[in-house]
């Protein structure tokens, strides 16, 4: 089974990942300020990427709960502390689904735009998101 974490960038943040995924072939990583808890019982977790500039889901990575070593993907240290790398980046296309993910995620009295790398709430997760999340995998690996 997968859990479904968030990772929040601004416009510069997004620029400084893409750069190192770029320059070092990395299909998704993230730098986080905490670690991934260890009461978290999944090992592999989609990461959908936020840009908080723009209110937009600009991607969404595949990641283990595993420490990568460390590397300074961004220019502040802090956000290189605990860094997480996948082999599976999904660019998004809007549909409906990422619409309302959208919507969701950033806006209203719920919206889920602070702190860094956090758990995507199992009160706000729906079933036809963590489908449309496998979905997407499984369409990758059939290619």
């Amino acid at each position: 089974m997968y859990g479904v974490l968030l990772s929040r960038f601004t416009n510069e943040t997004y620029a400084e990942n893409k750069r190192y995924k770029e320059n070092n072939n990395v299909k998704c990583i993230y730098g986080s300020t905490l670690p991934i808890s260890d009461n978290l019982p999944m090992i592999d977790y989609f990461v959908i990427e936020m840009n908080n500039d723009t209110n937009k889901i600009i991607g969404i990575g595949l990641i283990e709960k595993l420490l990568a070593p460390k590397v300074k993907i961004y220019s502040n240290p802090y956000f290189n502390r605990y860094i997480y790398k996948g082999n599976h980046y999904f660019p998004i296309q809007d549909n409906d689904i990422v619409l309302e993910l959208e919507k969701l995620l950033f806006y209203g009295k719920t919206h889920l735009k602070r702190g860094g790398t956090t758990l995507f709430p199992k009160k706000l997760l729906k079933k036809i998101y963590l489908e449309w999340l496998i979905n997407l995998l499984k369409e990758s690996v059939k290619v």
